[in-house]
Protein backbone atom coordinates (compact mmCIF):
# COMPACT_ATOMS: atom_id res chain seq x y z
CA UNK A 1 0.00 0.00 0.00
CA UNK A 2 1.31 3.66 -1.17
CA UNK A 3 1.75 6.18 1.60
CA UNK A 4 3.07 9.31 1.14
CA UNK A 5 6.64 10.69 2.54
CA UNK A 6 7.66 13.36 4.36
CA UNK A 7 11.00 14.40 4.57
CA UNK A 8 12.79 15.69 8.43
CA UNK A 9 15.51 17.26 8.33
CA UNK A 10 17.58 16.23 11.66
CA UNK A 11 20.60 17.33 13.65
CA UNK A 12 22.22 16.77 16.65
CA UNK A 13 24.68 17.93 18.80
CA UNK A 14 26.56 15.55 21.46
CA UNK A 15 29.47 15.49 23.67
CA UNK A 16 31.21 12.19 22.12
CA UNK A 17 31.70 9.90 19.27
CA UNK A 18 29.07 6.93 19.84
CA UNK A 19 25.68 6.72 21.89
CA UNK A 20 25.53 4.90 25.57
CA UNK A 21 29.07 6.04 26.93
CA UNK A 22 28.15 9.37 25.45
CA UNK A 23 25.30 11.93 25.34
CA UNK A 24 22.80 13.58 23.13
CA UNK A 25 22.68 16.93 24.09
CA UNK A 26 20.02 18.58 22.00
CA UNK A 27 18.47 17.40 18.62
CA UNK A 28 16.45 19.59 16.35
CA UNK A 29 14.16 19.06 12.90
CA UNK A 30 12.32 20.72 10.78
CA UNK A 31 9.82 19.53 8.09
CA UNK A 32 12.04 19.94 4.49
CA UNK A 33 8.79 21.16 2.69
CA UNK A 34 10.18 24.38 1.15
CA UNK A 35 8.49 26.31 3.44
CA UNK A 36 10.62 25.00 6.21
CA UNK A 37 8.83 26.77 9.10
CA UNK A 38 7.31 23.76 10.98
CA UNK A 39 10.45 23.18 13.39
CA UNK A 40 10.81 21.23 16.17
CA UNK A 41 13.94 21.84 19.42
CA UNK A 42 14.73 20.44 22.83
CA UNK A 43 17.91 19.94 24.84
CA UNK A 44 18.70 16.52 27.08
CA UNK A 45 19.96 16.02 30.03
CA UNK A 46 23.04 13.87 29.51
CA UNK A 47 23.24 10.19 30.56
CA UNK A 48 26.57 9.46 31.40
CA UNK A 49 28.74 11.65 33.38
CA UNK A 50 31.32 10.58 30.26
CA UNK A 51 32.58 12.75 28.09
CA UNK A 52 35.00 14.27 25.17
CA UNK A 53 36.35 17.66 25.43
CA UNK A 54 36.52 18.32 21.93
CA UNK A 55 33.19 16.97 20.78
CA UNK A 56 31.59 19.11 23.20
CA UNK A 57 33.33 22.00 22.00
CA UNK A 58 31.51 21.26 18.56
CA UNK A 59 28.73 21.83 20.07
CA UNK A 60 28.78 25.04 22.14
CA UNK A 61 26.52 23.69 24.60
CA UNK A 62 26.90 23.76 28.59
CA UNK A 63 27.03 20.57 29.46
CA UNK A 64 26.76 21.45 33.34
CA UNK A 65 23.50 23.41 32.65
CA UNK A 66 21.62 20.61 31.16
CA UNK A 67 22.81 18.37 33.63
CA UNK A 68 20.55 20.70 35.78
CA UNK A 69 18.06 22.37 33.89
CA UNK A 70 18.11 19.49 30.74
CA UNK A 71 15.31 18.04 29.62
CA UNK A 72 15.01 14.16 31.05
CA UNK A 73 15.51 11.80 27.97
CA UNK A 74 12.76 9.80 27.98
CA UNK A 75 10.24 13.18 28.24
CA UNK A 76 12.75 14.84 25.50
CA UNK A 77 12.29 11.54 23.08
CA UNK A 78 8.12 11.96 23.62
CA UNK A 79 8.21 15.08 22.58
CA UNK A 80 9.78 14.27 19.25
CA UNK A 81 7.73 11.27 18.96
CA UNK A 82 4.70 13.20 19.22
CA UNK A 83 5.87 16.26 17.11
CA UNK A 84 6.88 13.69 14.22
CA UNK A 85 3.22 11.90 14.56
CA UNK A 86 1.44 15.39 14.28
CA UNK A 87 3.36 16.47 11.71
CA UNK A 88 2.98 13.17 9.24
CA UNK A 89 -0.72 13.19 10.43
CA UNK A 90 -2.91 14.91 8.10
CA UNK A 91 -1.33 12.92 4.95
CA UNK A 92 -0.60 10.12 7.01
CA UNK A 93 2.83 10.24 6.03
CA UNK A 94 5.78 8.25 6.46
CA UNK A 95 8.60 10.07 8.09
CA UNK A 96 11.89 10.32 6.40
CA UNK A 97 15.07 11.19 8.10
CA UNK A 98 17.24 13.43 6.56
CA UNK A 99 20.79 14.60 7.36
CA UNK A 100 24.10 15.85 6.66
CA UNK A 101 25.84 12.60 7.25
CA UNK A 102 23.04 10.98 8.63
CA UNK A 103 24.28 8.01 9.78
CA UNK A 104 26.12 10.00 12.86
CA UNK A 105 22.60 11.79 13.49
CA UNK A 106 20.78 8.80 12.74
CA UNK A 107 22.88 6.74 15.36
CA UNK A 108 22.06 9.02 17.82
CA UNK A 109 18.76 10.09 17.60
CA UNK A 110 18.09 5.91 17.04
CA UNK A 111 19.43 4.51 20.01
CA UNK A 112 17.66 7.15 22.04
CA UNK A 113 14.26 6.61 20.48
CA UNK A 114 14.94 2.80 21.11
CA UNK A 115 16.47 3.44 25.05
CA UNK A 116 13.62 5.49 26.10
CA UNK A 117 10.36 4.99 24.19
CA UNK A 118 11.26 1.37 22.78
CA UNK A 119 10.83 2.37 19.12
CA UNK A 120 12.10 4.76 16.66
CA UNK A 121 9.12 6.64 14.45
CA UNK A 122 11.83 7.13 11.14
CA UNK A 123 12.65 3.24 11.16
CA UNK A 124 16.13 1.77 10.25
CA UNK A 125 17.24 3.92 7.51
CA UNK A 126 17.89 7.81 6.57
CA UNK A 127 18.83 9.65 3.55
CA UNK A 128 22.49 11.07 3.73
CA UNK A 129 22.42 14.37 1.92
CA UNK A 130 25.97 13.84 1.00
CA UNK A 131 25.16 10.43 -0.85
CA UNK A 132 22.26 12.27 -2.36
CA UNK A 133 24.51 14.96 -3.67
CA UNK A 134 27.44 12.73 -4.90
CA UNK A 135 24.46 10.43 -6.81
CA UNK A 136 23.16 13.58 -8.53
CA UNK A 137 26.11 14.90 -9.74
CA UNK A 138 27.96 11.72 -11.08
CA UNK A 139 30.39 11.70 -12.87
CA UNK A 140 31.50 15.36 -12.48
CA UNK A 141 31.70 14.78 -8.44
CA UNK A 142 33.27 11.64 -8.10
CA UNK A 143 34.89 11.68 -4.66
CA UNK A 144 33.54 11.47 -1.56
CA UNK A 145 35.94 14.33 -0.38
CA UNK A 146 34.04 16.17 -2.28
CA UNK A 147 30.71 15.94 -0.41
CA UNK A 148 31.90 18.93 2.48
CA UNK A 149 29.61 21.06 3.55
CA UNK A 150 31.22 24.23 1.40
CA UNK A 151 31.52 22.30 -1.42
CA UNK A 152 28.03 21.03 -1.80
CA UNK A 153 27.58 24.77 -1.34
CA UNK A 154 28.91 25.94 -3.49
CA UNK A 155 28.16 22.87 -6.21
CA UNK A 156 24.74 23.26 -6.37
CA UNK A 157 24.73 27.90 -6.09
CA UNK A 158 22.88 27.30 -2.54
CA UNK A 159 22.07 31.05 -1.54
CA UNK A 160 22.11 32.83 2.61
CA UNK A 161 20.37 35.60 3.32
CA UNK A 162 22.88 35.52 6.20
CA UNK A 163 26.44 35.25 5.88
CA UNK A 164 28.44 32.77 6.50
CA UNK A 165 30.47 34.70 8.83
CA UNK A 166 27.42 35.60 10.71
CA UNK A 167 26.04 31.97 11.15
CA UNK A 168 29.45 30.20 11.64
CA UNK A 169 32.13 31.03 14.38
CA UNK A 170 34.71 29.09 15.34
CA UNK A 171 35.22 28.71 11.14
CA UNK A 172 31.77 26.51 11.36
CA UNK A 173 30.38 26.12 7.52
CA UNK A 174 26.32 25.42 7.52
CA UNK A 175 25.17 23.85 4.38
CA UNK A 176 22.43 26.50 4.04
CA UNK A 177 20.87 29.00 6.34
CA UNK A 178 18.67 27.06 8.76
CA UNK A 179 15.11 28.15 9.69
CA UNK A 180 15.58 27.93 13.82
CA UNK A 181 18.96 29.94 13.31
CA UNK A 182 17.27 32.54 11.00
CA UNK A 183 14.71 32.72 14.66
CA UNK A 184 17.17 32.12 16.80
CA UNK A 185 19.87 35.21 15.21
CA UNK A 186 16.70 38.13 16.81
CA UNK A 187 16.30 35.91 20.22
CA UNK A 188 18.02 35.74 23.17
CA UNK A 189 20.30 32.81 23.56
CA UNK A 190 19.33 29.47 24.95
CA UNK A 191 23.02 29.82 27.51
CA UNK A 192 23.12 33.61 28.24
CA UNK A 193 26.18 34.05 25.18
CA UNK A 194 26.02 35.20 21.84
CA UNK A 195 22.80 33.96 19.98
CA UNK A 196 24.95 32.58 16.84
CA UNK A 197 26.75 29.91 19.29
CA UNK A 198 22.86 28.61 19.84
CA UNK A 199 23.59 25.02 18.32
CA UNK A 200 20.33 25.38 16.68
CA UNK A 201 21.44 27.38 13.98
CA UNK A 202 23.91 24.54 12.94
CA UNK A 203 21.00 22.15 11.66
CA UNK A 204 23.79 21.03 8.85
CA UNK A 205 20.90 18.72 7.48
CA UNK A 206 18.55 21.55 7.04
CA UNK A 207 19.13 22.97 3.45
CA UNK A 208 16.85 25.30 2.10
CA UNK A 209 17.81 26.00 -1.35
CA UNK A 210 20.61 23.41 -1.44
CA UNK A 211 17.61 20.68 -1.11
CA UNK A 212 14.95 22.29 -3.19
CA UNK A 213 17.81 22.15 -5.73
CA UNK A 214 18.96 18.69 -5.33
CA UNK A 215 15.92 17.74 -5.06
CA UNK A 216 14.67 19.80 -8.61
CA UNK A 217 17.80 17.94 -10.11
CA UNK A 218 17.46 16.02 -13.47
Amino acid sequence: MYHPELFISVDSETDGPIPGPYSMLSTGAVVADGIFQTDFYVELKPISPKFDPEALAVSGLDRDRLIKVGTPPQQAMSQFDRWVSQVCAPTNAKPVFVGFAAPFDWMFVADAFWRHLGRNPFGPSAMDIKSLYLGRHLPDVDRWGLTGRRAIREGVGAEHGVGEAEIAPAGIVTVAQVVVGRRQLDAAPRDGGDPRRDPAIFFAGTILSVWDRLIACN
